[in-house]
């Protein structure tokens, strides 16, 4: 709340039209327009507030309720103060303007500029994104969408090999291992399986380096007695199948393609930290990805998720601000006699779900975080609530490893019993 502004905007985006309302130090309304989502229409938004602000972008607050897109960086580019107001907390502040619940667009910028201009203190301040991390985000999502892809392709694949081929389903517990789909390939139906021949079987496991079967007993699952389906059957599950496995290889493909330019784009990212620490004369130190990487549990996604989710907490080191965005923070309700502390429901679900594994994964490898994930199910606690517990505590261990510059060792880490 250091600095001052004069004018304050409210901006209710939208698919085709953007509604903007401006107002001043005492609430009153000095302009409102719709603008439509194109980039020569948010230039010309541009220049309709700065004609408020007598060319000074540095009159004007803008409240808006998403975090990024076209619209926010166009304001960012232009030097604009831009503060993210959630949409929850835009429609409590909009209880103020109306107890019916009316609510339209015209009203919503003003709520937001309203908002900007009596709360600002309460809302997040926007920066510009580095390239890196955009880059790196939209290799996170592509990850995260072939993955939700790849699930539901292998649901469908099990429910049609269920129909025609279960004896397929009992050799097949990782439908997107590619020795499987191979062996899918080569043995497409039951009776097929009949004519394969053992030494065909063979290459195949031996080329795939397979372990749990022989050639003898693959055959012998697969060739048990297939159900009685109706004359057809068979034939068009298969053809659907085919389709289904021919797209499973192009998403792993793609699943593979995102996790090295996920890697790749860390490496950058701790080959630029490090060339800007030695440019600056500062003692060497490893740098936050090496440092991250350092955790146990925390992966490529995990990593690339609180980079990209959570940079600006990430730098500055906020472990406060990162509990509160990942859910690790509990809810405190209390009223009169009653309290109650309740599981955090808004917050960001990304990196909700990137501490939950993280926090997982690390009580698999670590014997630290494994004492403790058991300490607290024998006080009584539930899965889920160790597991926020455990992820808390390695939040702490983060962001005081990030501080002091040094990488991970469980030797010295201990957690205290409460």
């Amino acid at each position: 709340m250091d600095e001052t502004f004069e004018y304050f905007v409210g901006i209710d985006w939208g698919r085709s039209h953007h509604q903007i309302c401006v107002l001043d130090n005492s609430g009153k309304i000095k302009g409102q327009r719709s603008f439509e989502h194109s980039g020569k229409a948010l230039a010309e938004m541009c220049a309709w507030l700065l004609t408020f602000c007598r060319n000074d972008v540095g009159m004007a607050a803008v409240a808006i309720e998403v975090p990024y897109g076209p619209v926010v960086e166009t304001l960012l580019d232009r030097g604009f103060a831009v503060f993210f107001i959630h949409p929850k907390q835009l429609d409590r502040f909009r209880d103020r303007f109306s107890a019916t619940g009316a609510k339209d667009d015209r009203r919503d910028a003003r709520v937001a500029g309203e908002a900007v201009r009596t709360d600002r203190a309460y809302l997040r301040r926007l920066t510009e994104r580095d390239p890196m991390i955009i880059r790196l985000s939209e290799w996170q999502r592509i990850y995260a969408e072939v993955t939700t892809e790849c699930v539901i392709l292998t649901n469908q694949l099990w429910s049609h090999l269920w129909r025609y081929f279960p004896a397929f389903l009992e050799v097949a517990s990782d439908l997107t291992a590619i020795w499987i789909i191979e062996l899918w390939a080569l043995i497409p139906n039951p009776a097929a399986a009949s004519v394969t021949s053992i030494e065909s079987v063979d290459e195949l496991i031996r080329n795939y380096m397979v372990r749990r079967f022989n050639a003898e007993t693959l055959l012998e699952k697969l060739r048990q007695p297939a159900p009685i389906v109706a004359s057809g059957t068979v034939e068009a599950a298969e053809e659907h199948c085919r389709l289904l496995f021919e797209r499973l290889r192009l998403v792993l493909a793609q699943q593979k393609k995102a996790e090295r330019a996920i890697d790749a784009q860390l490496a950058e990212w701790d080959s630029v930290q490090l060339s800007a620490q030695s440019a600056s004369g500062a003692p060497a130190r490893p740098g936050d990805i090496e440092i991250l990487r350092s955790m146990p549990g925390l992966g490529r996604i995990g990593l690339a998720t609180f980079l990209t989710e959570a940079n600006d907490l990430v730098r500055k080191r906020d472990y406060q601000g990162l509990r509160l965005r990942t859910g690790a923070a509990p809810v405190t309700r209390q009223s009169g006699k009653m309290r109650l502390v309740l599981r955090r429901y808004a917050c960001s679900r990304p990196l909700q779900n990137a501490l939950f594994h993280w926090a997982r994964v690390a009580c698999l490898n670590d014997k630290v975080c494994a004492a403790r994930y058991k300490s607290l199910r024998e006080k009584g606690h539930s899965y889920g609530r160790a597991l926020r517990t455990v992820g808390d505590r390695l939040l702490s261990i983060a962001c005081a490893m990030l501080k002091n510059g040094t990488p991970y060792d469980n030797g010295q880490v201990e957690y205290a019993d409460n």
